[in-house]
């Protein structure tokens, strides 16, 4: 298992990483739904105008702002998306992860190939073929980042 500095490091690069990339992408996408919702706005305001001045024609004037309302409501919906997702991603960010990883926990899943550069990490010191126990070297550099397990 990870030492328990191990497992704050490991948090923190996963929520620099993950969640900063994807509250970064949500940011950009707010300010571009924004942008859109300004320029719907601003379309709008141009057509009142021109219908004012008696340059637009009802009709032309009605199925626009149709359109327009059409548009502003799915816009609003994607901000308010967006906006319950930046406040579930600040949500995870606060989460208060568990003390224990088991690194090996999902080893099954692994390739051969990842399977193999695993055990090549832990080189055996002295297998006991008769009773099948293996003592591994101690890895220095990875014994300051895990912590054995206690087998009862």
């Amino acid at each position: 298992m990870l030492s328990k500095g191990a497992t704050e490091l490991f948090y923190c690069i996963l929520d620099d990483t993950d969640l900063n990339v994807n509250k970064d992408q949500s940011l950009r996408e707010r300010k571009e739904l924004m942008r859109q919702l300004s320029r719907q706005q601003s379309a709008l305001s141009k057509a009142r105008r021109l219908f004012i001045e008696d340059i637009l024609k009802f009709d032309d004037y009605s199925e626009f702002k149709k359109e327009y309302l059409a548009n502003f409501k799915c816009l609003k919906k994607e901000l308010k998306d967006n906006i319950d997702k930046v406040m579930s991603i600040d949500e995870q960010r606060q989460l208060n992860h568990g003390s224990e990883i088991d690194i090996f926990s999902g080893n099954a899943n692994l390739d051969i190939a990842d399977k193999k550069h695993l055990v090549h990490l832990f080189p055996p010191e002295h297998i006991n073929l008769l009773t099948g126990d293996v003592s591994f070297k101690s890895n220095p550099t990875l014994s300051k980042i895990l912590e054995t397990k206690k087998v009862v």
